[in-house]
């Protein structure tokens, strides 16, 4: 599944439809349920 966002625009992936992610221009920033991390 492809996702294309918008600058500065939020969603959220529920934990059923988490797989593997890969960022083809720009940055994301990421986190977690329950993850003190964040993930950019």
């Amino acid at each position: 599944m492809a996702i294309l966002l918008k600058r500065h625009e939020v969603i959220s992936i529920p934990a059923a439809q988490r797989n593997d992610m890969s960022v083809h221009s720009g940055c994301i920033w990421m986190t977690r349920s329950k993850d003190c991390q964040d993930y950019i």
